[in-house]
């Protein structure tokens, strides 16, 4: 990652030293407004023979390099004279970019999620895309009618501000399932199982899935032993356990910011949950079912179709070719309450540094990756997540480069009632839910920390502790985490 220029040791002026040093020394005052013009109008073009490098943060997981170095290939074609620096990280994505911009290694570009992006927003470390947005659209060379605004809510401060986060894709929560693991279900039982699974699913269907799946062999277990878990449910979860919270009028905090989580609301919930993981459901260890090694039925994530079939297919049935796997493994919608149908999002994309040399050409590649030859570069590099697109949600148009070699899954599931329109052309109805519950009372800088309890909450309870006991303990360690 490139260093940053320290001026403050060659200046007498402190005022003026403080103002002109980077991260890395002294006072950090890296969060900088857009550039603008001799009328005052943010620019946002820039010379097309422009020559300087970007460095590129990347999560060193999946195939995000390939994504990337797709994007940078397409970028070149414009601007052929912008370099690349790909530097992979592991790790909380916060703590690390947060450390580098403090060595004086700031890279411009940066993959984030929408909580890691709270974390370095409160340290005012981000730039802020909303002026340049705002402007291209005045300017007609913009629409944000062609995106869904859920997941650009989600890369916004307080969901609601500054567009801290370019969504790269949608991410969605589904259940993936083993069909091979069904079919011999329903032979041994003479039980419909398939029936129940299905888009817009509920939860009664799916306690009745489970329900059937525990008279199978391989999961009924005996006297002694609950045998094997049906799913790996991911309960404590945000983009899981939140939904059903919503659903039974979980209040986390009340209208003073005080802890208000409880109350009846919050033990009907944890009781459904604990539920599963009494009749053995659910597994409360680890993924407990073991999906991915063929054992367990379900698998509720939001890891994309393509990735999950090619992970189950290689480790737990080699001998089945890719073409003919749709019939051994699918997706389906995560299940929904029919009176409050509410499905988990979350918001995976690029952030960039404040005080990047380059903001224009960072938004010039935000930008790109944002447009059809942008998205359809992050498929080509092997992404089948949804697009941010509306206008290519449609995975059948041959434009459409995301789902190729995936027509025979579900991928409807990824896209089901989001707000788009359905097969016939008509609008549908947004069931996608993000969690919020931190942002009135301002703790957005404490989202990671608070999820994560609220996770221990769920599982504790799940895996038998007290209720009473439970409450008093996360609410003790809520208390704790907002005095810091």
């Amino acid at each position: 990652m490139k260093k940053l220029k320290c001026v403050a040791a060659v200046l007498c002026a402190g005022v003026l030293a403080a103002s002109l040093c980077l991260a890395g020394c002294g006072d950090d005052e890296t969060q900088r407004g857009p550039v603008t013009d001799e009328q005052g109008n943010v620019v946002v073009e820039v010379d097309k023979n422009i020559s300087t490098t970007l460095v590129v943060a990347y999560k060193n997981e999946n195939k995000e390099l390939e994504m990337i170095k797709h994007l940078e290939a397409l970028f070149q074609k414009e601007y052929p004279n912008v370099k690349f620096s790909n530097q992979a990280y592991t790790g909380s994505t916060s703590i690390v970019i947060d450390r580098n911009i403090s060595a004086g290694e700031a890279p411009d570009i940066f993959m984030t999620n929408s909580f890691d992006m709270f974390s370095l927003d409160d340290k005012d470390l981000l730039l802020d895309f909303a002026p340049y947005m705002q402007r291209e659209q005045e300017l007609g060379t913009f629409d944000m009618g062609e995106y869904y605004e859920t997941y650009f809510k989600l890369g916004q401060r307080d969901f609601n501000g500054a567009q801290l986060l370019v969504p790269r894709s949608v991410d969605r929560v589904v259940v993936h399932y083993n069909k091979e693991i069904i079919r011999r279900a329903e032979e041994e039982t003479g039980q419909e199982i398939q029936k129940y699974i299905k888009n817009g699913w509920t939860w009664q269907d799916f306690e009745t899935v489970c329900g059937l799946l525990k008279q199978y062999s391989a999961f009924r277990g005996t006297d002694s032993s609950p045998g094997n878990a049906v799913i790996d449910s991911s309960c404590n979860w945000e983009p899981v356990y939140n939904p059903i919270f919503k659903h039974f009028g979980v209040k986390y905090f009340d209208d003073n910011g005080k802890p208000a989580f409880d109350s009846e609301a919050t033990k009907n919930a944890l009781d459904m949950i604990k539920g599963w993981a009494d009749k053995g459901y659910i597994g409360t260890t680890g993924d407990t079912a073991d999906f991915m090694a063929g054992k367990g039925a379900m698998f509720m994530h939001s890891q994309s179709i393509s990735r999950v079939a090619e992970e189950l297919r290689i480790k737990a049935f080699p001998e089945v070719s890719e073409a003919d796997f749709h019939n051994y493994y699918d997706a389906v919608t995560m299940p929904v309450f029919a009176d409050t149908p509410y499905i988990g999002v979350g918001s995976a994309g690029y952030s960039a540094w404040a005080g990047t040399e380059n903001p224009v050409l960072v938004w010039k590649f935000m930008k790109l990756m944002l447009s059809r030859e942008g998205q359809n570069a992050l498929a080509d590099a092997g992404a089948q997540n949804v697009p941010i697109r509306r206008d290519m949600s449609d995975f059948t148009k041959e434009e459409n480069h995301w789902g190729k070699g995936m027509e025979n899954y579900n991928l409807r599931a990824l896209t089901y009632n989001m707000g788009g329109v359905d097969e016939e052309g008509k609008p549908e109805p947004n069931w996608d839910c993000y969690t919020d519950y931190f942002i009135a009372p301002g703790y957005t800088r404490h989202a990671v920390a608070l999820n994560d309890l609220f996770g221990q909450l769920v599982l504790s309870y799940a895996r038998g502790t007290a209720y009473d006991q439970v409450i008093k303990s996360i609410t003790s360690q809520v208390t704790a985490t907002l005095r810091k």
